[in-house]
This record gives C-alpha cells, sequence and structure tokens, in this order.
C-alpha cells in the first residue's frame, strides 16, 4: 500500500518509533508520519485512520499488539476521556525521559541548536501535585439516568457535571476526584459538586468556569462558591510568601517552586537585575536578596497589585515594580542602553508566554544583559528564541528541565545564557 492509497478508516499495524511534543506516538508508514495519541515508544499496535493530510496522518489504537516496556495501567479512571493529561499511561520514568528529548529535539530541529550535554529533569511527586484548576461545568449530555414521570418514561438529564474538557472536544468530562490534584482541591471539587446539586441546574444559573487555587491560607474559587472565597491565597516559598487569586498567573506546582527558583537565580548576583514578564513575583524577590537593584515588570494589573503586595509583605527595599508591557518597558530600556543613559543589566530573567519574547528578542539583545535566565513553558518558542540570541553574541551555559506538569507533555526549561567571550 502507497501512502496515497490510504484512506480515513484504513486500519494498518505501526510501530511507535518515540513521542512527540504533545505526548502522541510517532510512527511511518511507507514514508507516512502518523501520530497516534495514547502510544508508546516501541509499541507495536493495530491502528486506524481517523485524520489524512498531505504530510502526515493520525490514528486511534484498535488493539495494541505488543506492548512497551514503558506501558503502564493509568492511576486515574477518566484517563483517555478526560483531555487534562496524555502521559499516564506510561512508567514516570519514561516521562521523565521523553520530556528531555522533547527539549532537544526542539533546540535541534528548530534551533538548530546541539546541545551536547544531558539535559537534567528534575521532579517531585507525579500525582496529587497541582494547586492550581481551572473546572469546567456543562449539562449532562444523553437521556436521564432514570427518574420517571407518571407515564414511566425517562426524564432528560437536566444534571450539572463539573471536571475537564474531553479529550479532542470542548463537552465536560464528569470527574469526582482528580489523580493531579492536591488533596485540598479534590475536597473543594467535592464540595462544588455537592453545592451545584442543591442549586437551579437551569442553563445560565451557574458558571461555566470555575478557577481554584490552595494555598497556605485554604482554597478560594472565582466566582466564590460553596463557601470558597474569591482570594486571594497565601504560598510560602523558602523565606517569602507569595500572594495571588484564583484567577492570576502561579506556577500550579508548589512542591517544585523552590527548585524552579533556586535552578533560575543560582549564583546570580550583582548590582542590577531585570526580570521581565514578572507575574505575581515569583523570581522578583529572591532577585532582590543579591542584587543592589531589582526591576520587575508586568502587564496585568491584578498580577502586578499582588506583586506589589508581596514586595510590600517581603520588606525589601531595592525593588522597582512597573505595570508595563514588558516588551514596552524593555524597548524604552534598549533605547536608553544605546544612548548611554541607562546601565545594561547583570542579570536579566524572562519568564514570558507560550508565545515566547517574540518582537521584543530585538530589544533584549539592544539592551545588553551581561546573562539572562529564559525560563519558558514551550521548547519550540524558547529553542527560536535561543537561536537568536546565540547569533547575537551568547552562549549558552545550562539548561534544565523541571517537570512542573507530571502526567501531561508540559515542561518547563530554564536556560542560561552569558555574553560570548570575544
Amino acid at each position: 500500500m502507497s501512502q496515497n492509497s490510504l484512506s480515513i478508516g484504513d486500519k494498518v499495524r505501526l510501530e511507535i518509533e518515540r513521542l512527540a511534543y504533545g505526548g502522541e506516538g510517532v510512527a511511518r508508514h511507507e514514508g507516512l508520519v502518523i501520530f497516534v495519541p495514547l502510544a508508546a515508544a516501541e509499541d507495536v499496535l493495530d491502528v486506524q485512520i481517523t485524520e489524512l493530510k498531505k504530510n502526515f496522518a493520525r490514528a486511534s489504537i484498535v488493539r495494541v499488539v505488543n506492548p512497551s516496556t514503558d506501558r503502564r495501567e493509568p492511576p486515574c479512571q477518566y484517563y483517555g476521556v478526560c483531555g487534562g493529561c496524555q502521559l499516564q499511561h506510561i512508567t514516570y520514568e519514561a516521562q521523565l525521559s521523553a520530556k528531555s528529548d522533547f527539549i532537544r529535539d526542539s533546540l535541534r530541529k528548530i534551533g538548530g541548536i546541539d546541545w551536547p550535554h544531558e539535559i537534567e529533569m528534575k521532579s517531585a511527586s507525579e500525582l496529587g501535585y497541582r494547586s492550581r484548576a481551572q473546572l469546567k461545568l456543562d449539562h449532562a449530555d444523553g437521556p436521564g439516568t432514570g427518574s420517571l414521570d407518571g407515564s414511566g418514561d425517562v426524564q432528560p438529564d437536566n444534571r450539572v457535571v463539573v471536571g475537564f474538557h474531553r479529550r479532542g472536544s470542548h463537552s465536560v468530562c464528569d470527574v469526582e476526584q482528580c489523580a493531579v490534584l492536591e488533596p485540598d482541591l479534590n475536597a473543594a471539587l467535592t464540595a462544588l459538586r455537592s453545592a451545584l446539586k442543591s442549586t437551579d441546574s437551569s442553563r445560565g444559573a451557574f458558571p461555566w468556569t470555575i478557577d481554584l487555587a490552595s494555598g497556605d491560607s485554604g482554597v478560594a474559587a472565582r466566582p466564590p462558591l460553596a463557601g470558597f472565597p474569591a482570594g486571594p491565597v497565601n504560598r510560602l516559598v523558602g523565606s517569602f510568601t507569595y500572594q495571588s487569586g484564583p484567577s492570576t498567573f502561579f506556577q500550579a506546582n508548589p512542591s517544585m517552586l523552590g527548585e524552579l527558583i533556586e535552578s533560575a537565580t543560582r549564583d546570580a548576583a550583582g548590582s542590577f537585575a531585570v526580570d521581565l514578564y514578572a507575574g505575581v513575583g515569583l523570581f522578583t524577590l529572591p532577585l532582590a536578596a543579591t542584587f543592589d537593584k531589582v526591576i520587575g515588570v508586568e502587564a496585568n494589573s491584578e498580577t502586578a497589585a499582588f506583586a506589589a503586595a508581596n514586595i510590600a509583605e517581603s520588606g525589601l527595599h531595592n525593588i522597582e515594580f512597573r505595570r508595563r508591557r514588558s516588551e514596552d518597558w524593555l524597548s524604552e530600556h534598549a533605547e536608553a542602553v544605546s544612548a548611554g543613559r541607562a546601565p545594561a543589566a547583570d542579570f536579566m530573567l524572562l519568564d514570558p508566554p507560550r508565545g515566547g519574547v517574540e518582537g521584543a528578542g530585538r530589544h533584549l539583545i539592544r539592551a545588553a544583559p551581561s546573562q539572562i535566565c529564559y525560563v519558558s513553558c514551550n521548547p519550540a518558542t524558547l529553542s527560536r528564541d535561543l537561536a537568536r540570541l546565540i547569533k547575537r553574541g551568547y552562549q549558552i551555559d545550562t539548561i534544565v528541565g523541571l517537570d512542573l506538569f507530571p502526567q501531561t507533555f508540559h515542561v518547563e526549561t530554564i536556560a542560561r545564557l552569558s555574553r560570548a567571550s570575544s
């Protein structure tokens, strides 16, 4: 069978070569790349083609003919239906190895960077770690579960379902307990489900999304529901207390926060540091302990307000915090550095969203910091941005991966760079 003769619905036997970023298995059939969800490297599978494009196809597993040694029984009953996790079907050791490969493959294929060293993956608990979640709500699909009217007919099901999006869908998978949530959040989920059962379940009488966060101060929800306030929550990390809200960005794996901060700021010290895309100040406060002056920059008004509160609580007086787009601040700072009106930073830390620094990259190079720490949740955009920095005179000193999101394909990467010696 040639690749052009494949059609949707065809069944073929494949051996999975590896996992791709996104969690799908990668196989080839007569030159055509086929992606297979829920596969493991070295699986032999019978699959059915579900999607066919010019350069690739997707398939679903019909039968596991010869399972990989990486395969295991998923620890969650909803796995494969719920879309929140992608890797529960493989051992945790295999997950860590795959994520290291995700980083290395992105560096090579997107950035043209052949990193010669091991990429260490730091990890903690693989289950029960997540302290933040966004719950989805909807009405149950399909007929009722058995309630009858006077005629004996089954009534439509008007239950509210609470959980997460189903895999490949915007419908909601009803979840009673989530394997990756902290115990406090699972208790909150139970309380929310109970509260929703006792309220008017007509469409429009409940929110479509509920943000939850747990901390040392308890659980908060937005919108507030079932006795949970809107926030804030507090989280002690090292010697600093961080305040945040259920809907503001803050890392969701508290067991890894100390390691994250240490990997990003280790041995960083000097006169002047900058923390871009600073959020609530997760890195700003530790940097202020080792630099004479720190500027933090964050665009979101609510998040920046939490940062101001965290700075005040810390008692540190060498921080200037600016509520501005990091790109705009960096552009002005780069211009001032170029004109000799401002010093270049000794250390500049970036923790941008998934799109990376994008257009701000040229300003970063003009700002000429001596050292850069790039914290990224997306290996692809990280690799793109690192390649640009290397072309403009920087060298990568260290790369480390942190598994902040076990059971998913997501991986946090920290790259430390310095200006190459001339």
